[in-house]
C-alpha cells in the first residue's frame, strides 16, 4: 500500500528552492525541507526546475538522501524537473534510500545535464558517458533493507548506469513510469532502465516487487527490466 500522507505538505519553495533552471544549488534547500519533515509529512515541488550540483550532507555520492515516512510529489511528471548538474561521476546517486521505509516518489523527472553524444554500442562503453549512475537507488544498509517503496508517474533520464537500481530490498512497486537516454548502454551494468538485483541467500535479499505499466523507449536503453 503506498505511503499515505497523514501530515503536512511541505513546498521546497518555502525553503528557498528556486524552480527556475538556472545556477542556483536547490539541493540545500530540498533537503533541509526533507530533514524538518516527520513521518507521514510530503516534500512537494511545483512544477519548475531544481537544479542539483551539490552532495548531500548525509551521502557524498548521493545527491539527496530521503527519509523513512516522507514522501516526494512533484506537480507533474514532465514539469518537475530534478536535474543533476554535476559535471563529473562524482554523484552516483541523484535519490537515494538506504534502509528507507514507507515513501513514495510521483510525478516527477529525475534527468542530469548530459551534453556529450549518445551511443549504441553494446560492445564498447560510451567515452562520452556522463550523469550518474543511477537516478534512483533502493537499497539495505547493514543488512536491514528498503521496504514499502513505491514509485509513480516517474520519468529517468541521462542516467549511466540504472534508471531504478534495486539491492536487497522488498515490497517496491515502480508504475506508471518512463525510462530513455542512458549515456552508456554497453557491458558493466550499463544503460538498464531497472534492475531488482540480491544476494540470493539472506531473509533481507530482493523479493515481492512489482514493475508495471511502465514505458523503456530504445535506442539508448540496454535492457528495459534486469532481475
Amino acid at each position: 500500500t503506498p505511503n499515505p500522507v497523514t501530515g503536512a505538505t511541505i513546498n521546497v519553495l518555502d525553503y528557498g528552492a528556486d524552480p527556475a533552471d538556472n545556477d542556483t544549488d536547490d539541493r540545500p534547500a530540498i533537503e533541509a525541507a526533507i530533514q524538518d519533515a516527520q513521518f507521514g509529512d510530503e516534500v512537494y515541488f511545483p512544477n519548475g526546475t531544481y537544479n542539483l550540483n551539490s552532495s548531500s550532507n548525509y551521502d557524498s555520492k548521493a545527491h539527496v538522501l530521503l527519509k523513512s515516512g516522507v514522501n516526494l510529489r512533484g506537480e507533474s511528471r514532465h514539469y518537475t524537473i530534478l536535474l543533476s548538474i554535476f559535471g563529473d561521476t562524482t554523484i552516483e546517486r541523484i535519490l537515494k534510500m538506504r534502509a528507507a521505509v514507507n515513501i513514495v516518489i510521483s510525478n516527477m523527472t529525475i534527468t542530469a545535464l548530459f551534453t556529450g553524444n549518445y551511443s549504441t554500442d553494446v560492445q564498447i562503453n560510451n567515452p562520452e558517458a556522463g550523469g550518474p549512475k543511477y537516478s534512483i537507488s533502493i537499497e539495505e544498509s547493514s543488512s536491514n533493507p528498503s521496504y514499502n517503496i513505491t514509485v509513480d508517474s516517474v520519468k529517468c533520464m541521462n542516467f549511466r548506469r540504472m534508471g531504478v537500481r534495486l539491492s536487497n530490498s522488498h515490497d517496491v512497486v515502480v508504475k506508471n513510469s518512463y525510462f530513455s537516454h542512458a549515456t552508456d548502454v554497453a557491458g558493466g551494468g550499463a544503460g538498464y532502465g531497472i534492475s531488482i538485483q540480491g544476494d540470493g541467500w539472506h531473509d533481507n535479499d530482493s523479493k515481492y516487487n512489482l514493475v508495471v505499466n511502465c514505458e523503456f523507449l530504445g535506442p539508448y536503453i540496454r535492457h528495459g527490466v534486469l532481475i
